[in-house]
């Protein structure tokens, strides 16, 4: 995503990243849909239920909270549309150019295809960064205004942990599973499909 400007991505990543960096395409895009997407739907459901309990009870206080509210739903929006996205569109590719380039099945899409289809998909999470960015601004850096109530409190609290739990995601995709696809497409145009699994610089 672009410039998020909130948390670093946190001890987690940088305790896994060396491992994830030897990763095949295969474990990183299920480690994506068992982890890291399952966690955004989780999140952005319980986020988007308690804006909308949090904007009946205080929004005739406290005017931020339409533009908030607003944004959450653009995020919502947004990430549906772009997991499915990964999901049904682009990790079915990426994993049919593993098995190509390990000798195991022919390449399904044309040459040159895999850095302007993952670049897409980064340019997505740039905008959606963006959306995430106006939401902190808005609210104040995820900092409830004094004398918030309980629940006002809990929405900050898990927009900070859905900013976070983005960030990993985004980190984890743009600079470590579709850097390693465009290298594999990269291998397959200099040499073709290679028998026998090897290790990509």
């Amino acid at each position: 995503m672009g410039s998020l400007a909130v948390a670093s991505p946190g001890p987690e990543f940088a305790a896994n990243s060396e491992q994830w960096e030897g990763s095949t395409c295969e474990f990183l895009i299920l480690r994506v849909l068992r982890k890291e997407h399952a966690d955004l739907r989780a999140a952005i459901r319980s986020v988007r239920t308690l804006a909308k309990l949090v904007r009946e009870r205080e929004e005739p206080k406290q005017a931020e909270l339409t533009t908030v509210g607003d944004l959450i739903e653009d995020l919502a929006a947004e990430l549906a549309a772009h997991m499915l996205a990964e999901e049904h569109a682009v990790f079915p590719v990426l994993l049919d150019l593993e098995l190509a380039y390990v000798g195991e099945g022919p390449i399904s899409m044309p040459a040159r295809r895999i850095e302007p289809l993952l670049r897409n998909m980064s340019q997505q999470h740039s905008a959606t960064g963006r959306t995430l960015t106006r939401i902190h601004h808005e609210s104040n850096g995820y900092h409830p205004p004094a004398g918030a109530g309980v629940e006002y409190k809990q929405l900050y609290e898990q927009m900070a942990t859905l900013d976070a739990e983005l960030r990993r995601d985004v980190r984890l995709e743009d600079s470590i599973l579709f850097r390693r696809a465009t290298q594999i497409e990269r291998e397959l145009l200099r040499g073709g499909p290679v028998r026998g699994r090897q290790q990509i610089a």
